[in-house]
């Protein structure tokens, strides 16, 4: 249970790291740094992918954002220090992963942020800042708020509806093909990470999600999260997001890390400790394909949620955790973002 939250906290000044109450037995974690708010400048709101804590990983982009604009990132529920939520069931002997009794779609998982944002009186305009999974939240964000609440998008190597089908994640394979592997030193995360040694042991103690979720603190929550992945998508597809323009002619750019060339090293270790049966590399060639066929058309289509200014940047240092390893670049985008806000407001 996450500690008693501090309702005197006003979150539109100084720098915090804290507690909100959404709902009984309900409290997020929450981290604000950068500049006072001011009336009418957009504030970031970083939405973290699957299974993320959304705080302990963002630690280095934190640093690199605070100068020049406000900066929210939260811990869904059952994550992090997050609020645990209630399970269908309780843990036992033969019942030790019981079905969680709380919606983990992406449309709930929207509506709980958006909610905290409520609490906290974090009012629009907002760019949202969304990192794989986060990006199907952030769209079901974009959903739910009014018209010209968002002001602008970063999409940080993000899934979208098309890619639960067209790029299908075996995780039991990806599993049991990585075992064994320092899987995050071969993709470069261990040596290139832009934490420091105090944050890297948070990050660890704070338990960020290992393709083995099982084992980690977090699992629970993020398979609660993983088991609604694919209707996820499914439902966000309803809602014709690109064909409408969703966002308006407010700006938005796309990140796209280097994971078909980096994975390649993943694959010759596995295959080197003789990991994997047939039928798990199977589907593992069959992920590696489909990437090298799908990633950019899906990362590019996001750039349709807009008919302003947009742009594409493609990352050859970075696999999927750019957070990690070039927060810089996460900045740079931001901040290009919020200027290309102050353009068309001056135009």
């Amino acid at each position: 249970m996450a500690p008693a939250t501090d309702t005197s906290t006003d979150w539109n000044k100084g720098e915090h790291d804290g507690f909100v109450n959404i709902a009984p037995n309900q409290d997020l974690h929450i981290k604000v740094v950068g500049p006072n708010r001011d009336e009418n400048v957009p504030v970031a709101i970083i939405i973290a992918g699957l299974g993320d804590d959304g705080i302990q990983s963002y630690a280095a982009v934190f640093r690199e954002m605070a100068p020049f604009i406000r900066t929210y990132s939260y811990s869904r529920l059952g994550l992090g220090l997050s609020s645990r939520f209630p399970r269908s069931a309780p843990e036992e002997p033969t019942n030790p992963k019981p079905e969680a009794s709380l919606d983990r779609s992406a449309l709930a998982m929207a509506t709980e942020g958006l909610k905290l944002l409520e609490a906290a009186s974090i009012t629009p305009p907002y760019i949202l800042v969304a990192h794989s999974y986060g990006g199907l939240i952030a769209r079901e964000m974009l959903s739910l708020l009014p018209k010209d609440a968002v002001h602008g998008m970063l999409f940080i190597d993000a899934n979208q509806e098309r890619t639960h089908y067209e790029r299908p994640f075996d995780q039991q394979a990806f599993g049991a093909i990585i075992a064994g592997l320092d899987y995050y030193k071969i993709i470069g995360v261990v040596d290139d990470h832009a934490l420091t040694s105090e944050e890297v042991q948070s990050l660890l103690k704070g338990g960020v999600r290992h393709p083995d979720s099982d084992t980690q603190p977090d699992g629970h929550a993020a398979a609660a999260e993983e088991a609604a992945y694919d209707s996820s998508g499914k439902e966000l597809a309803t809602k014709r997001q690109f064909e409408h323009r969703a966002l308006g002619d407010w700006p938005l750019s796309v990140i796209m890390a280097n994971n078909i060339e980096i994975h390649k090293r993943v694959w010759a270790a596995a295959k080197e400790r003789g990991n994997g049966t047939e039928e798990q590399w199977v589907k593992i060639n069959r992920l590696q394909a489909d990437t090298e066929r799908y990633e950019e058309e899906h990362q590019r289509e996001q750039m349709l949620l807009t008919t302003g200014k947009s742009r594409f940047v493609k990352t050859e240092k970075s696999a999927h955790n750019v957070q990690l390893t070039e927060p810089d670049l996460i900045a740079r985008e931001v901040k290009w973002v919020l200027d290309m806000i102050k353009e068309k407001r001056s135009s």
